[in-house]
């Protein structure tokens, strides 16, 4: 921030940047003085405390006079977590300090410290550091509950922490080898999966479960358990799971062993086409996107009737753009505002310009609503000023109640009281 200060040479340039930086979820830029310069702007204040690990007690006290007896918990619990990450033992202590902790609080923090090795390495974070914390909060684990599985063997196994499922093994973690295994084979950590069947009675893992968790994920993982497993799998099964992940690499490896196998079992390729574009994972690839149509493709060479209204509603929800435009020919109908809630549901702005630039004008409110009163997820603020960009009619926000529904976004609630503040301003 002194740096920009100094370069900009201008208060109010450096100030209209760090309004444009806050509430972004990052505060490592920030100091106290720049907090309390922004205070009346700023509103994630429970977000923002935990970047005080990284700072001093000023800029932790100063947040924690901000945040709301509502949310405090909540902010302790951010910033016990991000110190576990980050392998912070004296701050982890001070928030320790703070409150009183369930299992499911302390199994929150132990997630949080079995960071994989890329990530350590990605954010300097040293192993010792880490693993003093993880063996800390296992202690405070087992008081709570000793008979428990504990959620945080899965983040272990996740991440690929070798070094930490060993030390838990010893401690009663043995006893769910199965799970551990199963898991193993779903995140692709065939190395744990290695060493989890050289600790037990060989004859006793159930390799055509692992076999199947690991479908769509790593055709190493899948060969493994493959070679290990005495049986034939349900072929639809797993071509299912696969369509499901998009990875044609191994949807082709799959096929290719049933066509092998010369099984009796009939592949439903008409739901296979359906599968392929209802589920997506959203992660940004471009690999991933092709592969899916290339599955896409494939099933509907051989299905025998695919249902394209339900193929393109849900195209059109994943963003999948490259199966909506190969499939737009073949509706009968071919205005498509009837897909634009399942559309905007999805968020995926592809998606939502593409109905909007290929159907004749209609009125976006009904759809600015829906997203408003809508099940809260990450990017609804960003979907509805996406669809408000595209209209110039008015918009009523006091007729939309974003709390009804159960779960619903605090964020959303403060942006749609603004609108109305913001609009009595102007008709005032």
């Amino acid at each position: 921030m002194d740096i920009l200060r100094k370069e900009l040479d201008c208060i109010d340039v450096s100030k209209l940047i760090f309004e444009f930086l806050i509430n972004d979820g990052d505060y490592l830029p920030f100091t106290t003085e720049d907090l309390k310069l922004l205070e009346n702007k700023i509103h994630d204040w429970d977000k923002c405390m935990k970047w005080g690990i990284f700072k001093d007690m000023d800029f932790i006290k100063f947040v924690e006079s901000k945040i709301s007896p509502k949310f405090i918990h909540s902010a302790y619990i951010h910033s016990m977590k991000f110190s576990g990450f980050h392998g912070n033992f004296k701050m982890l202590k001070y928030f320790e300090a703070k409150g009183r902790w369930n299992y499911n609080d302390w199994s929150a923090v132990s997630r949080s410290t079995s960071v994989s090795e890329e990530n350590m390495i990605r954010y300097g974070i040293r192993k010792e550091d880490t693993f003093e914390i993880f063996k800390y909060v296992e202690e405070k684990l087992l008081i709570c509950h000793f008979h428990c599985y504990s959620s945080s063997y899965m983040s272990i196994i996740m991440n690929g922490r070798i070094d930490l499922l060993s030390y838990v093994w010893k401690r009663g973690a043995d006893k769910f080898w199965q799970i551990h295994i199963e898991r193993s084979a779903a995140f692709n950590q065939l190395e744990i999966l290695k060493w989890i069947e050289s600790k037990v009675n060989p004859k006793k893992i159930n390799w055509k479960r692992c076999r199947l968790r690991c479908c769509g994920r790593s055709i190493d993982t899948y060969k493994y358990c493959e070679m290990k497993s005495k049986c034939l799998p349900k072929w639809n099964l797993e071509i299912k799971k696969i369509a499901k992940s998009g990875s044609f690499e191994m949807f082709e490896y799959v096929v290719s062993r049933y066509e092998e196998s010369k099984s009796n079992e009939i592949i439903d390729w008409n739901e296979h086409v359906i599968t392929t574009v209802s589920y997506y994972f959203f992660t940004i690839d471009p690999v991933n996107i092709k592969d899916k149509f290339n599955i896409f493709t494939y099933c509907e060479e051989r299905a025998t009737s695919p249902d394209y209204e339900k193929c393109m509603k849900d195209a059109l929800k994943n963003g999948l753009m490259d199966i909506v435009i190969h499939i737009e020919s073949k509706l009968i109908d071919k205005n498509l505002e009837r897909f634009m809630f399942t559309t905007v549901d999805g968020g995926q702005k592809d998606a939502i310009l593409y109905i909007i630039k290929n159907n004749d004008v209609f009125d976006l409110r009904p759809y600015i609503k829906h997203v408003v009163e809508g099940k809260s997820r990450i990017d609804q603020i960003e979907t509805v000023n996406f669809l408000e960009s595209f209209t110039d009619q008015q918009i009523n926000w006091k007729e939309m109640n974003p709390q009804k529904n159960l779960i619903y976004s605090t964020s959303v609630i403060r942006y749609v009281k603004s609108k109305v503040i913001q609009r009595s301003e102007i008709v005032n």
